[in-house]
């Protein structure tokens, strides 16, 4: 959601709560023109509740046109004080921008008529500045209907008007983009119609504006064979939100308005709003960039599969190519030679005659051919006919060349040849004649496909192997890409599809087929292929990485601001609980908004947690006794219904994390296989050692190999589909109902482990039930396991001197009020300057500097080391809102630095402090 977004929404919600208060006003007028016989409301209550509010409240006496009350906001919009308007009703006026004075006279006049205003204008400060208000006014009357006051409200709206300046500027902003945009960029509505066709699409496709608005686009620029497609495709998005091609880059065919058909690049996004979805499509003519694709795709078949050795060089002789003719007739392959000197193939005898020769090809002169001599790489020489090229840049320089050579020792057998080159790759390689029967295949392409080379050999090949689409439908021999290659005698490229192998089962592959041609007629393809099966697994693994990662830096960039919030609202709501006695009728107001900020900054860790970018205080664990610890919660938390069973590895080493964190990812994956059972089940909780090795970790690229200790989670509940595990630790991701879970739990924990430098693992099958795999890594250090310590329940209290250096009025305020409250002398500065100058003043200690991390001007750390240069006995504790990211820049994050993560309440900055004067390490609850 945009800063745009999100301030319209906090407007309709205080509009929504002026409503609120304006009927509460007027109730309030009625029954306050009746409190002069009754008694029921006094002038203080009334006062009392108005006072504090942001809006302007203000009553007219309709018949004397004289002012009863305006409320103290008036003074902070206008900058005038109350009495003046008392004093005189129509001072005002005074106050309204002189563009906006003649109307507001025109709605005042109407005002004392009707008992009704509604207006927006401009009101000008006595400072010069200028602030949108809207005053709204309503009529009471008295039993025989006549006014006797105007009730009304005036509320400050510079900031909405702001937002919507904004939002007008990113709007043209955005068209404009839109419209210089070179790509063809054409939207339509859920009827398939032109909403929007930009200046490109118009010269792309020979339509202007006016001949497409409102038009069917399937019917202007899709070619007629595949607008049926078109129209069940948009309907099948429309029923059910499926869309295969939606956010994918295709290539098809596409219409011009003079019905000329070309290649086009389309990429088609879905915009879902309020209404009906609308559908964005980018498109570009590829018909050129395909041709010289094809071309190269061309050529470089013809050079790799060329008997002849073909090598390219630089002028000073590093190899650049070597292909496969190259590799069988020196005996080094492509990857030994390429980026070394091609004077390896030659010997002292027959370096003279190099040099000469690419002193001739760098002055642009080519050598058709001359005989020689070249050593292989076991040793042995052999004969050879080569020729150089030149090969020049644009500006005409030589700077590489090109050298085609073969043996002339001995009259191999180009048949012998091709089979041992084919025998060599990795690759799958068969040939088909023109009626797709197989005439050859390699071993490498025999054993993907699980049969043996004699099976393949004479059957059709499309029939055999690629039968059957990636989505398990038919695939028709005559739109088969591999039969196309033969059909328009070029190179073809297949990246998405599948081949089939003898026991039933497909493989995701990329192929290639190339016409097999002799005396310019075609005898049949060549087709290559690779199972890249495992690299669309870790493409997938590397896009979602990066969609975590984005998501992870949005959610801790927003924690300082939310921390500091946080601080106030729950700081003062704990305040103001001890002060208020239990059957105070307000009490429970009070206690509703300190449960907000408590759920606030639990959803505030959640997402800190979540972006890894949380302070986490690693000690020693046995994750045994964290189990152990939490299993008297947990069963609680499960229920009678549920069988809680616990396999813990009594060798089990040690892990170093945070502990509550840790607790913290028990009891979440056992919630969330609970919920799993709404009929109850069985969750098992199990520890055990064990080692990741390579082949784990080259499914998971992410993961080292070595030792770790594993904590499982399962259950035998509802379990998930494929689509639903492939988002499970998105955050705000939820298969719950609305209003049962944030969606943060998974995301809170794959956040966590991920930063304790651990792996997190699922596994589940619908109807059959999940296990949750944690994998920290096993801690083999001197360092002592964590012992439990004594919980400080009352806040402690002390007399020292403390030195308070916080940029934020309101954590300043309620740091100082706290401190104050538990004995302690407090000087307070707004920043670093300010704190060093009350240092030097002040003549006696400072026991403790307590400081923000990351503050204008002078950070924490810099305040710090001057401070205790003037005053050497004082302790530091750090505070801060930010994630550990932004705390390690500032130099502060350490292992022996005290530090308070904001948002904390005022127990635990009481108990933080007395710990650190003291020297002695307690939890703080």
């Amino acid at each position: 959601m945009s800063d745009i977004d999100k301030t319209r929404e906090e407007l309709v919600q205080e509009l929504s709560a002026l409503r609120e208060r304006m009927a509460k006003l007027q109730e309030i007028e009625g029954e306050k023109s009746q409190a002069d016989e009754k008694g029921r409301l006094s002038d203080k209550q009334f006062q009392e509740l108005t006072a504090h509010i942001h809006q302007v409240l203000w009553i007219i006496d309709a018949k004397e046109s004289k002012i009863l009350y305006v409320s103290p906001a008036y003074e902070r919009m206008w900058g005038r004080s109350c009495q003046s308007l008392i004093d005189n009703p129509r001072s005002y006026m005074e106050g309204i921008h002189p563009l906006d004075q003649e109307m507001m006279r025109r709605e005042d006049a109407v005002q004392y008529q009707t008992g009704h205003i509604d207006a927006e204008c401009r009101v000008m400060r006595p400072d010069g500045s200028v602030r949108w208000v809207w005053i709204r006014g309503y009529p009471v009357r008295d039993q025989q209907g006549q006014i006797v006051r105007i009730v009304g409200v005036i509320e400050d709206t510079t900031r909405r008007k702001a937002t919507e300046q904004a939002l007008h500027i990113s709007l043209e902003r955005n068209s404009a983009i839109l419209r210089a945009s070179l790509d063809a960029i054409v939207t339509i509505d859920h009827e398939g119609k032109v909403v929007d066709f930009n200046a490109a699409a118009q010269s792309l496709f020979g339509y202007s504006q006016a001949d497409v608005a409102g038009k069917e686009m399937s019917q202007l620029i899709i070619p007629p064979q595949m607008r049926e497609r078109h129209r069940d495709g948009l309907a099948r998005y429309l029923a059910t939100g499926e869309g295969p091609i939606l956010n994918k880059r295709l290539e098809m065919p596409a219409c011009r308005a003079d019905g000329t058909e070309f290649l086009c690049e389309l990429t088609i996004t879905p915009i879902e709003g309020e209404g009906e979805p609308l559908f964005t499509g980018f498109m570009r003519d590829i018909t050129q960039e395909k041709t010289l694709q094809d071309d190269r795709a061309r050529l470089a078949a013809i050079v790799e599969f060329s008997i002849y050795a073909i090598v390219s060089k630089t002028v000073d002789g590093i190899i650049i190519s070597w292909n496969h003719g190259a590799e069988g007739l020196y005996g080094y392959s492509a990857k030994e030679m390429i980026g070394q000197s091609i004077s390896i193939l030659f010997g002292p005898d027959h370096f003279q005659e190099y040099v000469e020769i690419m002193e001739a090809v760098k002055k642009g002169v080519s050598i058709p051919s001359y005989d020689t001599v070249r050593r292989r790489k076991d040793g042995t020489e052999v004969n050879v006919s080569l020729g150089i090229s030149p090969i020049k840049n644009k500006q005409g320089e030589v700077v590489e060349a090109s050298t085609i050579s073969h043996n002339i020792t001995e009259g191999k057998d180009s048949e012998e040849q091709m089979r041992l080159l084919l025998e060599s790759t990795g690759e799958g390689i068969y040939g088909i004649d023109l009626q797709g029967r197989c005439t050859f295949i390699n071993h490498a392409g025999a054993t993907m496909l699980n049969y043996d080379p004699a099976e393949v050999i004479g059957q059709n090949m499309h029939t055999l192997i690629h039968h059957h689409r990636p989505d398990s439908s038919p695939y028709p021999v005559e739109q088969c890409p591999i039969y196309l290659a033969m059909q328009t005698q070029s190179g073809v490229r297949v990246r998405d599809e599948v081949l089939w192998r003898k026991d039933g089962r497909s493989f995701a592959a990329e192929y290639s087929s190339f016409p097999v041609k002799k005396s310019e007629i075609i005898l049949g393809a060549v087709v290559t292929f690779q199972d890249v099966t495992q690299t669309k697994q870790l493409e997938q693994q590397f896009r979602q990485a990066q969609k975590m990662e984005a998501v992870g830096r949005l959610a801790g960039g927003v924690a300082h601001d939310f921390n500091n919030l946080l601080t106030i609202i729950s700081g003062y709501s704990e305040i103001l609980l001890t002060a208020v006695p239990l059957d105070d009728p307000n009490r429970r107001f009070l206690t509703e908004i300190k449960r907000a900020g408590e759920r606030a900054a639990s959803l505030t860790r959640q997402l800190v947690a979540f972006s890894r970018k949380q302070i986490l205080e690693h000690k020693v664990l046995d994750l045994n006794a964290v189990v152990a610890g939490s299993e008297k919660m947990v069963k609680r938390l499960v229920g009678e219904d549920v069988d809680l069973v616990t396999i813990l590895d009594p060798a089990l080493g040690h892990v170093k994390t945070d502990p509550g964190q840790m607790e913290q990812v028990v009891m979440n994956l056992v919630v969330n296989a609970r919920d799993a059972m709404p009929q109850g089940g069985k969750i098992a909780i199990e520890t055990t050692n064990v080692v990741l090795d390579e082949i784990y970790c080259d499914l998971h690229p992410e993961v080292e190999p070595g030792r770790y200790i594993m904590l499982a989670v399962s259950d035998n509940g509802c379990g998930m589909d494929e689509q639903t595990k492939a988002r499970v630790f998105e955050p705000f991701f939820t298969t719950k109902a609305l209003g049962q879970g944030t969606g943060l739990g998974l995301a809170m924990i794959h956040g966590f482990i991920k930063q304790s430098g651990g792996h997190v693992s699922v596994h589940s099958e619908p109807r059959v039930g999940s296990t949750f795999k944690i994998f920290l890594p096993e801690y083999r250090g001197l360092q002592p396991l964590e012992k439990p310590h004594p919980v400080i329940e009352k806040m402690p209290h002390g007399s020292e001197t403390i030195l308070l250096v916080e940029d934020e009025a309101g954590v300043r305020a309620i740091s100082r009020h706290v401190l104050q409250t538990c004995g302690y002398t407090v000087l307070e500065a707004a920043h670093g300057g300010e704190a060093i100058r009350l240092a030097e003043k002040h003549p006696g200690s400072i026991h403790l500097l307590l400081t923000d991390v990351v503050m204008p001007g002078m950070g924490g750390r810099l305040v710090a080391e001057r401070i205790l240069a003037l005053k050497p006995g004082a302790k530091v504790l750090y505070l801060s809102g930010y994630t550990d990211d932004a705390v390690v820049r500032h130099g502060v994050l350490q292992s022996e630095t005290d530090f308070l993560q904001k948002p904390f309440t005022p127990s635990a900055l009481a108990v933080k402090v007395r710990q650190v004067l003291d020297n002695f390490d307690f939890p703080v609850q």
